[in-house]
């Protein structure tokens, strides 16, 4: 999230949808409930009201209902194309949050859920906003681990690709069913092995009025 704004995405999952209406409701109420769950969210002491305290130290409330309501309205166009295509998940992720301490959440969400015996796996941990927080959320609400590599579901994070002196790197996200590990790295674009099986983020960006 950015600061009296956010980052909405919606993801495409499930059965796609015939009618030009998105749940923003259901789905905000979600997401909120999830990124609360986790202890991603917390009371920020001047505002007096819930979001992240930001890698530079400011507060940035997270938006209210209303706030994605307009943002849904004013891409209306966008909304209206995409939802008939199957995006039907609301994310909003803290894009000011310190990238380590939300690796800290998905590691501590890990640890909670296999305690439960909600993912009877044992975690050697971790080592990326919009992945994370989908993971984060995905587990919250379903019990449920995502991108399992034995699936061939493991993902790339696109939007972060790097050019560097002696390749071109892409982050990939994914979890390890047969070890119950996530892991994050980077691989070359021309790993045959990777380029096979894994796929892409299907996420649309909304623009702010």
């Amino acid at each position: 999230m950015s600061k009296q704004s956010i980052d909405a995405s919606a993801h495409m999952e499930g059965a796609p949808q015939s009618e030009q209406s998105f749940p923003v409701e259901r789905e905000y109420a979600r997401c909120v409930t999830a990124l609360n769950r986790t202890g991603m969210l917390t009371l920020l002491p001047k505002s007096e009201s819930i979001g992240v305290i930001g890698i530079d130290g400011k507060e940035y409330p997270i938006p209210t209902q209303e706030q994605v309501v307009t943002l849904f309205a004013y891409n209306r166009e966008l909304v209206g194309r995409k939802v008939p295509q199957g995006f039907d998940r609301l994310e909003l992720t803290p894009m000011a949050m310190p990238t380590p301490l939300l690796l800290d959440r998905m590691k501590a969400a890990l640890l909670k859920h296999a305690a439960e015996g909600t993912i009877n796996e044992y975690l050697q941990i971790l080592q990326m906003e919009d992945f994370l927080t989908k993971f984060l959320t995905h587990l919250e609400t379903t019990n449920e681990v995502s991108n399992d590599v034995d699936d061939n579901n493991a993902i790339w994070c696109l939007a972060q690709y790097l050019k560097v002196s002696y390749a071109e790197l892409v982050p990939t996200g994914r979890w390890y069913r047969s070890v119950g590990r996530a892991r994050l790295d980077m691989h070359r674009t021309n790993n045959k092995l990777c380029t096979k099986s894994w796929g892409g983020s299907s996420t649309v960006r909304l623009l702010k009025p």
